[in-house]
């Protein structure tokens, strides 16, 4: 994409650890030309939510989440999940790992996002940004 965007990232309930990896994973993650913008502590207002269910915090959120504005649960638990929904990645969590689940979710939320801004701000230019599969 020649065009960056921005995406969000709420943490709920993960321990130091899992936010450090987090932290790491996103560092990767701009490294490869997504912009990345933490949310403060329990602002479950990103785009992407991470969210650890194996404490009562997480597990709470994981219950009330709202679904609707173009916005992903990744999920994260000791305990293996069958959840339909959201993705759900098994701790401990590898770095890489993460870092590539959390690409593959702004690759899905990329062209929605860019075409939202591109709404609000009348731009021609943003219609170039979106990635194009030359196999279609």
């Amino acid at each position: 994409m020649s065009e960056q965007t921005t995406v969000t990232i709420s943490a709920v309930g993960l321990s130091n650890t899992d936010s450090s990896v987090l932290k790491v994973a996103s560092n990767l993650l701009e490294k490869s030309g997504v912009t990345v913008q933490f949310l403060e502590n329990e602002d479950a207002s990103g785009t992407i939510i991470v969210v650890d269910i194996d404490t009562p915090t997480g597990r709470h959120f994981y219950n009330q989440f709202d679904y609707p504005r173009h916005r992903t649960m990744l999920v994260l638990s000791t305990e293996t999940i069958n959840d339909q929904r959201n993705l759900v990645l098994k701790k401990p969590i590898r770095v890489q790992t993460l870092k590539d689940v959390l690409y593959d979710i702004y690759m899905r939320l990329a062209p929605k996002t860019i075409l939202s801004a591109q709404t609000s701000n009348k731009s021609e230019k943003a219609v170039s940004a979106l990635p194009v599969d030359p196999n279609n």
